[in-house]
């Protein structure tokens, strides 16, 4: 083969390459689409197909805004322990990633197995105090950005929904349940 019909032959792998993925693409952009006039009955059908064929959806990416989270409160002033958010002067308006590595370093205290978890029913307020006065577990934070130290409340929360936001009584999020902890940050860092 010719050094011409090998360049013309690796662009025309290139552009059938770049049309499959623009069909793709295309095709992705139309099974999102809420249906409609234009799209006729095939619509569903074409939704189902995709959908079992690339099942991900935009779910894979972000996390639900209204899904629950984690949290950690100081257990003597109950003051949160959360870096958030990130458009505070303290996180330089976004610029400082202390925030982002804040969630991994919290889900790695919740995942000991030692901790002794306790059901909230009632106010937070109430339930952070309960906890705090409850004997601590020992535990050692790891993590290279360590935010979560000392005497600590961790909790699992709810949040609101829009409906009840406007009632006094009701904050933006319910602490489910707490365990209260004693996180040394003074070890080694787990790299990994």
């Amino acid at each position: 083969m010719s050094p011409g019909n090998a360049s013309k032959c690796q662009l025309m792998v290139f552009w059938i390459g770049a049309a499959a993925i623009a069909s793709l693409f295309a095709l992705g952009a139309y099974a999102s689409w809420p249906t409609n006039v234009l799209s006729g009955g095939t619509a569903d059908t074409i939704k189902r197909a995709f959908g079992e064929t690339f099942p991900q959806g935009w779910a894979f990416f972000t996390k639900s805004p209204e899904g629950p989270q984690a949290g950690a409160y100081v257990a003597k002033t109950r003051e949160s322990l959360l870096v958030t958010p990130q458009s505070r002067a303290s996180n330089l308006f976004g610029l400082s990633r202390n925030q982002r590595a804040q969630g991994p370093e919290i889900a790695v205290l919740n995942a000991d197995h030692a901790l002794i978890w306790v059901d909230c029913t009632g106010q937070a307020s109430t339930c952070l105090s309960k906890s705090a006065e409850s004997t601590p577990t020992h535990l050692t934070n790891s993590e290279f950005t360590r935010t979560i130290c000392g005497d600590v409340v961790l909790t699992y929360e709810t949040i609101t929904p829009w409906l009840y936001r406007g009632f006094e009584s009701v904050g933006d999020t319910r602490i489910v349940r707490t365990a209260h902890a004693i996180v040394d940050c003074s070890g080694k860092v787990d790299l990994r």
